[in-house]
Formats: C-alpha cells, structure tokens, sequence
C-alpha cells in the first residue's frame, strides 16, 4: 500500500504499479481513509500557519488536503521519487486552484530542504524503503526543534475479511512476500516508535486504526492494490500471471458481493518531537 503509498518508489524496491493507474488508486486510498487520517493529523500538532512537508506525497491529494488544516498562512510542500507522480500531482494541485509546491527526490538518498519545519508528515512511506532509518534521519533534520514527525504506516498482517476469502488472503501474502523479496518491511508499523526514539524523538505517541468497509470506496482497494503488485508478484516468482488472473477474478466477486466486509491492514499512526 502506502503514502498515499510511497508513489515514488518507482525503483526496484516498490512493488506497486506508478503513473496514471497508481495516482488513480492513490485518490480511492486517500477518499478511503481521510476520516482516521485527519484527526491524527490534528491531534499529531498540525495547526493554522504551519510550515509542514510532505514526504512521499505521490499524486498530491492529501498533500492538498493538508494546506486545508494549516490555512492562508501555512505552506506546505510535497516531496516523492517518482517524477512521473510528481507531475501528476502538480497538474492536479494547478486544476484545483491549490497552493502547493512538489519536487522530486529521493530521501534516502538525497538530503530534504526548505527548512526548518514546523511538521513533517510521512503517510505509507517507510514500509517501501529499505533504508528507512535514513529517511527519519533526513527528516529529523529539516524539522525545527520542538517540530513534530507524523507517521502513518502498515502492518500488513492486519487485514480481515468476512466471510473468509481465499482469494483475498492469498492477496495479502503475495503483497507481504513481494515486498521481503524487495528488501522492505510491509510490517513495519509496530517497530515505528522505537525507529524514532533511536533517531531522538521525544514524546513518541501511538494509536491504531483499522479502517473497514461494507461498501464504498474503501472496500475497492484490496482489488485495486492487486491489480497494482501483479507485475511485481510475477516478477518475483510468487505466481504466475494466470493465477493473479484468477485471483483477481475472485477477489472482484467478493469485493461487489454488498453481504462481504473487507479490512485495509491494520494502520500505525505515530508521532513525536524534534529533539534541540
């Protein structure tokens, strides 16, 4: 998944599909779970005139969406791997009439600037890396003292469906293998607050969320997201092309089945303060 999902990681370690169809996806996700993301952005410290980044912005939509809770006299700007997104969320900031600045680049390996910062929001990033102690470093770096890291990130182990699908199990797994094939941790939430206490952060807070849905946007993504890894999975020899076919068959039954209930993973949302 992901920030929304880390759209950038565009190199071998993502495993999700870019462009047109990723930024298309990134629009559902972000739909989907604004309602758990916005107060944890409120609750995290984000206020009226703050300078905030996002990191790993993909196609910008809730990168727009911050500009909306630091109002006329905050700034916010978007950061991501993958120019190709980049553009994509340009063009679409321009035709909503949003002030937004992106640039691409890659933080774990290219140094952030434009600060300091009041508050540095990484939302699906860090399970996409392979080096995302580097990345919290970077960040850590461009915040203010006493500026706040909000991280929202996977545990992809978290899911649940209801009645039980084989089809959307075998989704889960596949996801989780090609991302250890990779070199990243898709269950990276659970290990968040004890990256940021090695890098410094103080006051490390916690909470999970579990978006479900019966109908709507939100249950669209374990199908969208399938269909987005399946070059991934068939590049690394968990499947063949004809089984994700299959998959993807069965996951589209139970998906527009109205008796079905279908989970996202299970989310961490974390945050702390830039030690002095």
């Amino acid at each position: 998944m992901t920030k929304g999902d880390k759209q950038s990681a565009g190199g071998p370690s993502y495993i999700i599909q870019g462009g047109q169809q990723g930024a298309d996806r990134l629009k559902v996700l972000a739909n989907a779970t604004w309602p758990t993301t916005e107060p944890f952005l409120r609750e995290a410290g984000l206020r009226l005139g703050s300078k905030c980044l996002d990191v790993g912005c993909g196609n910008g939509e809730i990168t727009s969406r911050l500009l909306s809770l630091v109002g006329p006299a905050g700034e916010v700007f978007g950061v991501d791997f993958d120019q190709r997104i980049i553009e994509i969320a340009r063009q679409n900031a321009a035709q909503a009439g949003v002030r937004v600045s992106f640039r691409a680049l890659d933080v774990e390996k290219e140094e952030l600037d434009g600060g300091p910062y009041d508050f540095v929001y990484a939302r699906f990033l860090l399970s996409h890396l392979k080096t995302p102690e580097a990345a919290i470093q970077g960040m850590h770096a461009v915040l203010r003292p006493g500026g706040i890291l909000a991280v929202e990130d996977v545990d992809f182990r978290g899911h649940f469906c209801y009645p039980e699908s084989l089809a959307f199990h075998r989704y889960v797994e596949l996801y989780r293998q090609a991302g250890v094939k990779r070199g990243v941790d898709p269950l990276i939430g659970p290990r968040l607050p004890e990256l940021l206490e090695k890098e410094g952060f103080t006051s490390v807070r916690l909470r999970v969320v579990l978006p479900t849905f019966r109908s709507g946007e939100g249950k669209q993504i374990a199908l969208l997201t399938l269909s987005a890894i399946q070059e991934a999975v068939v590049a690394t020899g968990l499947a063949d092309l004809a089984e994700v076919q299959r998959l993807l068959a069965d996951l589209k039954r139970f998906t527009e089945d109205q008796r079905t209930i279908m989970s996202l993973p299970r989310i961490f949302q974390v945050w702390a303060v830039a030690a002095p």
